[in-house]
């Protein structure tokens, strides 16, 4: 009765099942659909998302396909809690989770973006903060909430983005030993166009390697209004190379690297990617590589050693000429702006386990980075450092120690600390060095109560240094249209952000509630309570200021009903957020959003077809410093077809239509109005023997 009443709602819309297939089969089917039936890999030992004490969301490879997506953005439509923030160009979108981060303020560090396990940072005013191709990932990991912060660095406020590129393996089955898959994707918003292509190999059994590229170009896209969002136009080259080679005892040591690029080779395109105000044109291209080296040996007989070691380099340049502006001043004619970051990581995670009843896992880890901010103006033939990008390194040293504690596989609880050394040496002789340490302790706790029912709840604190451009980013006097705008100077006395947040929820799941079914549900409330915010102020004294005490709060949902025929998947989210020094609202915070899919299955023909949705109320809490933004529902129209036995094995065909009703709406968080009606199409072929 009870698991009837829990999911009525969501299955009295549809039909009962009428056909059977396979236990094993029908096993894979109800989890490939379900989020929260994944395993979670980035929160210390691997788990399923259900059974794990915090927020996290799993985005497989299936759901990067089926996404269609231009940018990495497009994956988070079913993740509770997370937006996009700037504007729809693949050169202007950052993100936003659980009212941490805005466009408008150097942001970027709040929320922990890696790729491969190398961290992904770039902040420049008007740019966006993460250039991937999705096409080259194969999974996405979204940790929600600072409790992050133990394994990934402090100051992860927001939470954390991990992505993770394709392998080899990925590709070639038993027995296999290499596989092409060629791919096209078509869009007729802007005429969009993606090819791409995937060559794998198996060398011997100690030895894989994949290479891939993808190519992407659009001409500017067009609102629900029929209005071309001007110089939104887009084209970027992206390639790949990953090898992997086992060896040692029964090859369970590996050593992967993956190297990646993108470029991207603009003419006339917008100064200001992150959409709104007309900032002029300028010839822009932007270079993003990112190299990552892991070795992993889980060292036989030892239950001691498991050891981890990452090394790493991101390095992203975004080069600018012939600029045309009435800001010429202050963007100069040509200018060219960089990160280089270097990571070094160890980790190792020993089995204390005792019995069969207590299981029990201890994680040490030690980290080094270094990172290097470049930046050169040159304005009528004088070259200077831009004020908005102050050069400089920042070197941080790390430790942290995390535990896994399971008894009766019922109760988990998890303690964990971690501490950050950051020293910031400003290139500009007239700064001061600034050297700060970060603190970050977690604990927490899941019980599960029933066979259907498990509690969680955790309290995570946190710090988060000041980044260079937070110390010394400063402005020179000037106007807004016909506004006065006053010189700020530099911020080198900032507080760092110091963040106690608070969490608890419950999670659901039943078997066979009308039969070869499976309903999960999760849902999380938080509490983030956030002394000296650092925060932008267009009105000075200083470039940035502390807020001395902020509150965010809000609850998120993550429900999923999956049958042999069909199924229904919704992600809610009710975010609010408070300065609570003079009580106006903060700006950063999403509006309201339900997002809803339902879904046909015909596994027996290999079809899918889906009706998304999404709804979001209208946002008027803000402090005046940005619009209020309507409520809004868009839907779309998805199917595809993937047969994986048979003449047309390997085949992939998917076709859409995003925005399908052509409603003219901009999200909250984002300067420019959407995409209008989308008609899109791939076509896929994997190749092998």
């Amino acid at each position: 009765m009870y698991k009837m009443l829990l999911v009525a709602l969501a299955a009295s819309t549809f039909l009962q099942p009428v056909t059977l297939v396979g236990a094993q089969e029908m096993e894979e089917e109800l989890t490939s659909d379900n989020f929260l039936d994944r395993i979670v890999v980035s929160a210390g030992e691997e788990k399923v998302a259900i059974d794990t004490p915090q927020a996290v969301t799993v985005l497989s490879q299936e759901d990067i396909d089926e996404a269609q997506p231009d940018t990495v953005g497009d994956l988070f439509q079913f993740v509770p809690g997370v937006s996009t923030i700037g504007s729809d160009r693949p050169m202007g979108q950052s993100f936003n989770i659980r009212g941490i981060g805005s466009a408008a303020a150097a942001d970027e560090s709040k929320i922990i973006m890696q790729v491969d396990g190398v961290n992904k940072f770039f902040e420049q005013y008007r740019m966006g903060s993460l250039f991937v191709d999705p096409e080259l990932l194969k999974r996405v990991e979204v940790l929600r909430g600072p409790a992050s912060s133990t394994l990934y660095g402090s100051g992860a406020l927001g939470g954390v983005i991990s992505m993770t590129t394709k392998d080899a393996s990925d590709f070639l089955g038993d027995g296999k030993t290499w596989a092409f898959k060629p791919k096209v994707t078509a869009s007729t918003n802007g005429a969009g166009a993606t090819t791409s292509g995937i060559l794998a190999t198996r060398v011997n059994e100690a030895f894989e390697l994949l290479a891939a590229g993808s190519f992407r170009k659009a001409d500017s896209y067009k609102d629900g209004n029929g209005d071309t969002v001007a110089n939104s136009d887009f084209q970027s080259l992206s390639g790949m190379v990953n090898a992997k080679f086992y060896f040692g005892e029964d090859m369970q040591q590996y050593l992967r690297l993956s190297a990646m690029q993108f470029y991207s080779d603009l003419d006339d395109t917008a100064y200001n990617q992150t959409g709104g105000m007309d900032f002029g044109i300028t010839d822009r291209k932007v270079t993003d590589r990112n190299i990552a080296l892991e070795y992993a040996n889980p060292v036989l007989g030892n239950k001691y050693l498991d050891i981890k070691v990452n090394l790493g380099f991101s390095d992203t340049q975004n080069e600018q000429t012939n600029t045309r502006s009435r800001y010429i001043s202050t963007f100069g004619d040509e200018a060219e702006y960089g990160y280089r970051t270097y990571v070094a990581k160890v980790e190792n995670t020993s089995d204390l386990s005792f019995g069969d009843r207590i299981q029990h896992y201890l994680t040490l880890g030690t980290e080094y980075s270094f990172q290097e901010r470049t930046s050169t103006m040159t304005t009528s033939g004088v070259t200077s450092t831009a004020l908005s990008h102050p050069e400089g390194t920042q070197t941080k040293l790390s430790g942290y120690a995390q535990s896994e504690l399971i008894i009766n596989d019922r109760f988990t609880l998890i303690p964990g600390v971690r501490y950050d050394h950051y020293m910031n040496d400003p290139e500009d002789p007239s700064f001061k060095d600034n050297d700060i340490g970060a603190f970050s302790p977690k604990l927490a706790a899941l019980v599960e109560v029933t066979d259907f029912l498990s509690l969680f709840g955790s309290v995570a604190y946190t710090e988060r240094a000041p980044t260079l451009d937070e110390y010394y980013s400063s402005s020179a006097a000037g106007f807004r249209g016909p506004m006065p705008i006053p010189a700020r100077s530099s911020s080198p006395d900032l507080d760092p952000e110091r963040s106690t947040n608070f969490e608890g929820g419950m999670a659901l799941k039943f078997d066979d509630v009308f039969g070869n079914d499976r309903f999960t549900a999760k849902v999380t409330a938080f509490q983030n309570n956030v002394r000296d915010l650092i925060e932008s102020d267009s009105d000075g004294p200083t470039y940035y200021h502390n807020i001395a005490k902020a509150r965010i709060h809000g609850i998120e949902l993550e429900a999923s009903y999956v049958a042999e025929n069909y199924f229904v998947r919704a992600a809610y989210a009710a975010t609010r957020g408070e300065n609570k020094t003079d009580g106006s609202d903060l700006d950063s915070i999403a509006a309201d959003t339900l997002a809803t899919s339902f879904g046909v299955l015909l596994p027996n023909h290999d079809i899918k077809v889906a009706w998304d949705s999404v709804f979001a109320a209208d946002q008027e809490k803000v402090s005046g410093a940005i619009s209020r933004t309507g409520g809004y529902g868009v839907h779309g129209l998805s199917a595809s077809w993937t047969p994986d036995e048979g003449k047309f094995a390997g085949l992939e065909t998917r076709v859409s239509v995003e925005n399908i009703f052509d409603r003219d709406y901009r999200e909250h968080l984002a300067n420019d109005p959407a995409h209008g009606r989308t008609f899109k199409f791939t076509l896929s072929k994997t190749f092998g023997g």
